[in-house]
């Protein structure tokens, strides 16, 4: 049965080794990747190393805190990157206008 991409996974589909071991693997062939003197592809690599390290910190981050800090900790998170976002659009598009 397929899920839709935007559920809930349950408590648990991931585990802190596996996800540990899956960053440093991906990192280590990023960095074999860029190394190498061909055109290869770095830039899904890397996002996917980014994907799999802020995974492992958001796990660690649940297994340290109680549920309720963990989740005002992640809301903390999300609500500077969204300002950053808006005041870097508002400083770009005044320097557009002059």
């Amino acid at each position: 049965m397929l899920r839709p991409l935007d559920a809930p996974l349950p408590a648990g589909s991931y585990r802190l080794q596996t996800v540990g071991v899956f960053a440093v693997f991906y990192f280590l062939l990023a960095t074999w990747t860029y190394g190498l003197s061909v055109p290869s592809g770095l830039f899904i690599p890397c996002l996917l190393t980014g994907a799999a390290w802020g995974r492992f910190v958001g796990i660690c981050v649940g297994k340290l805190f109680p549920v309720g800090t963990a989740q005002v900790v992640k809301g903390g998170r999300w609500v500077c990157c969204v300002l950053r976002q808006l005041v870097l659009f508002r400083c770009l598009f005044n320097m557009s206008r002059r």
